[in-house]
């Protein structure tokens, strides 16, 4: 008697012991417990001598992830290759497009390296294009420092030829972007521009003042389809 109430006690317990479990006479005419869903972290079992212990979840028993292993924000390693003009640091020295590859005269800054294309009779379009083909971008000038270093560059080669930049606008009611997607934060607007003058005046270029320094001002994308341009071209993170 005192071994079927504590196997009772036993059972009822491991039905949770709340009620919501029960008994029943199984196939063999041993008392068992009723089965009921439980959590896989509740479940327990009964072995042979009797003991009891609990079940441990598959998650629990599967190895814990190794921290050393490598993840995706794991830094790529720089493998050097012979550098050529295609607007990445191939030979791993911090600096995109170095040792001349490139065809244009150059310069770099801050991780960023550009490039001075031209005198063309072309659109803005095509220029993007150009720039695009060698693996650069129109330029995208988002700071007062990036300009303040860019500026005279650019008056000691375009020697007053307007230059086209990464400036544009969809329509003449859109806001302008860069070709970047960084936001405009920055623009050195010549007096009285953007002004849209002739209409559909959707692109930008920078042009020389008299007094040597550039600026910038809006222009229709074929708008150098009679006079010749420049192109600054920029790659680069």
């Amino acid at each position: 008697m005192k071994t079927m109430i504590l196997t009772i006690l036993m059972l009822t317990v491991s039905c949770g012991g709340d009620g919501s479990g029960g008994l029943v006479m199984q196939d063999d005419g041993v008392l068992g417990a009723a089965r009921r869903s439980v959590p896989v972290s509740d479940a327990v079992v009964t072995r042979d001598d009797g003991s009891v212990s609990q079940v441990r979840p598959l998650d629990a028993m599967a190895p814990a992830p190794d921290a050393t292993a490598p993840g995706p924000d794991t830094a790529q390693v720089c493998m050097p290759t012979p550098e050529i003009c295609d607007g990445k640091d191939n030979d791993c020295d911090g600096v995109i497009d170095t040792g001349g590859v490139c065809v244009y005269d150059s310069i770099a800054n801050a991780g960023h390296t550009y490039l001075f294309m031209g005198a063309f009779v072309l659109t803005w379009d095509l220029a993007r294009t150009f720039c695009q083909d060698i693996g650069y971008d129109l330029a995208s000038i988002e700071t007062a420092e990036e300009w303040a270093w860019l500026d005279p560059w650019l008056v000691g080669h375009a020697g007053g030829v307007p230059v086209w930049i990464g400036l544009q606008r969809e329509s003449e009611m859109a806001p302008w972007v860069w070709v970047s997607g960084a936001p405009v934060d920055f623009t050195v607007w010549q007096d009285g521009q953007p002004n849209n003058s002739v209409g559909n005046e959707n692109c930008v270029d920078a042009r020389m003042l008299p007094s040597q320094i550039y600026v910038w001002s809006d222009r229709p994308c074929d708008g150098f389809m009679s006079a010749e341009v420049y192109v600054l071209c920029e790659a680069g993170s």
